[in-house]
């Protein structure tokens, strides 16, 4: 008798187990692949028009960041990444490296697996489909999917040969009536064929936000307390820069691993 009722507790214990794979009720996903930067510096009225976008239940919820290489898309993105898992930690958060097929279906892969979904890993699953229906379904919940770096025209714009329709990512996109899809790009036929008029067009920070970030990123006490006396200086540097985030942070990079002066 005994054992009757360890077996039968047994089984009651690993339903769960077993059906893991064909349910979709579970907590909020986490899947990106940066940490936290801290330092983070202006963009105020860009993340606020983010944030209204992506809550706005009456939007479409497609919103992109459009900007030079360098000028701080993916910094954004991911600042507001971070900012919506403290503030609605309801939400999964899921971060696609879009530049590349490889990354993408890498990243896609990733996601089919944190979601459970079934089948995900057979040799010819669909995945990018099936990744596409589960967040489709309401049953998911609300998530963010960020798409980073969606600049290649081949893999998101129309095509002029119309037998590579197929290769479109555009077409694995799911359904945002709950939840909302934000995409980086350099390539303004991408954010328009993908998005419309919901585009951040992102412009060069002011020169006070640049020099705050030099300073920061220097991270030498000494040589912070020298340049901050000499801001006429970090501002002529910021300006050879084109106030462009990459180019101060690696800058300042580079003084603080050398410990040379400006």
């Amino acid at each position: 008798m005994a054992a009757a009722c360890l077996k039968a507790l047994l089984r009651e214990w690993t339903i769960p187990e077993q059906i893991v794979g064909g349910d979709e009720s579970f907590g909020p996903l986490w899947h990106v692949p940066f940490v936290s930067i801290p330092g983070f510096v202006g963009r105020s009225n860009e993340l606020k028009r983010l944030k209204k976008v992506i809550f706005d239940p009456r939007a479409r919820r497609i919103i992109s960041i459009l900007g030079l290489g360098g000028i701080g898309k993916s910094r954004l993105a991911l600042e507001l990444t971070y900012q919506i898992k403290s503030e609605y930690p309801q939400y999964s958060i899921l971060w696609i490296q879009a530049a590349q097929q490889q990354t993408f279906e890498k990243d896609v892969l990733e996601i089919g697996k944190k979601l459970r979904i079934p089948g995900i890993e057979d040799d010819k699953a669909d995945i990018k489909n099936l990744v596409k229906q589960r967040l489709s379904n309401p049953s998911t919940g609300k998530w963010l999917l960020v798409l980073d770096n969606a600049d290649d025209e081949a893999l998101w714009a129309k095509p002029s040969d119309s037998t590579r329709q197929e290769h479109l990512f555009v077409q694995y996109l799911p359904r945002t009536t709950n939840s909302a899809i934000l995409i980086t790009t350099r390539a303004r036929s991408v954010a328009t064929l993908l998005i419309g008029k919901e585009v951040i067009n992102l412009g060069s920070m002011s020169p006070d936000e640049a020099v705050k970030i030099f300073v920061y990123e220097l991270k030498t006490p000494d040589l912070t307390s020298d340049l901050i006396a000499d801001r006429p200086t970090i501002l002529t540097l910021v300006n050879e820069l084109a106030y462009l985030l990459l180019a101060i942070v690696q800058a300042a990079t580079s003084i603080h691993m050398t410990q040379r002066p400006v």
